[in-house]
């Protein structure tokens, strides 16, 4: 076996260095294959952190009537509680609006401070769900006992563009990404391919003789399949070391011009944290697949000259 894997690295070693550019080709564009897949990642979970911190604070806001009977309010929360889909409905009273109306228009209007009355202001709920789609359910049930009211419900501030947006970018994102992907895998297929074939075509004379003398197919072709599934390896390591410095760099260089501007641009808002274990993960599904891709384009190519 280890006379074997050492025959396989020998000449797949041999293979890679006699093919020169046509190596370096095919493990640019693995590189830039994965380079892609990597930024793809990153973004995707990136924007899926940012939805999930504007799903959480989007918010519902009942207004009711300034008449409306505290019956009535306390059953409509009680309604809003039986969904199971609201995870805080907060009460504000006619006199906390008051306060926080006040509070806004001091330093902005104070002459429309001093002329709104405490009782021109409705209370309300306003009401939070981890999800849009627990609130697009809540809304609707909102929007049903509007109309089924008799005026105790004033008015349904409803927020979620910021939300749809982000869903919407989500998917783009996503189409753009696996569009991109999967170009540059057919590529790097077609590439390792036309590789692997000219390094079959340049050892035939060396591939009929192993078969004159009784050599399996998979003796034969395991130097090309391993040759391919390393373009793919070193693919994933080599799109890895740049993303690497691309951070570093600008970590380095250009943390006061370009990173702190922007933590300061989207204050509030939690910048996705990169642990170790995601970036592993990335990289170990990342090698998964370069060997899967390198060993299957290398296959065909084998497959195709063994079967003449």
């Amino acid at each position: 076996m280890m006379l074997k894997l050492e025959r396989v690295l020998k000449y797949t070693y041999q293979h890679i260095i006699r093919n020169g550019w046509l190596s370096f080709a095919s493990i640019a564009i693995m590189t830039l294959t994965f380079f892609v897949i990597s930024i793809f990642s990153l973004t995707v979970y990136s924007v899926n952190v940012v939805l999930h911190y504007y799903e959480s604070k989007s918010q519902i806001i009942l207004f009711f009537n300034p008449n409306a009977p505290a019956s009535y309010i306390s059953a409509v929360k009680k309604d809003i509680e039986n969904t199971h889909r609201a995870t805080e409905i907060k009460y504000v009273s006619k006199k906390q609006a008051f306060v926080n109306f006040e509070k806004t228009l001091k330093t902005q209007n104070p002459q429309l401070a001093k002329a709104v009355d405490l009782n021109a202001l409705p209370p309300s709920y306003e009401i939070s769900t981890n999800n849009l789609s627990n609130l697009e359910y809540i809304a609707g049930i909102l929007y049903k006992l509007k109309s089924q009211s008799k005026g105790e419900i004033n008015n349904i501030l409803y927020f979620k563009s910021v939300v749809q947006f982000l869903k919407k970018a989500v998917s783009i994102i996503t189409s753009i990404g696996i569009g991109l992907i999967v170009f540059l895998s057919i590529i790097s297929f077609v590439i390792i391919i036309i590789t692997v074939a000219i390094t079959i075509n340049s050892h035939s004379e060396e591939i009929e003789i192993m078969k004159l003398v009784g050599a399996t197919d998979t003796y034969v072709s395991g130097p090309f399949i391993f040759e391919g599934a390393f373009y793919g390896i070193i693919g994933v390591f080599a799109s890895s070391i740049i993303l690497y410095l691309i951070f570093l760099v600008l970590n380095t260089y250009y943390r006061e011009s370009v990173i702190l501007p922007l933590l300061s641009f989207f204050q509030g808002i939690p910048i996705p944290q990169y642990s170790p274990l995601l970036i592993l993960e990335i990289i170990f599904v990342e090698v998964l697949l370069g060997i899967i891709i390198g060993s299957i384009s290398s296959f065909i190519a084998i497959s195709r000259y063994l079967k003449k």
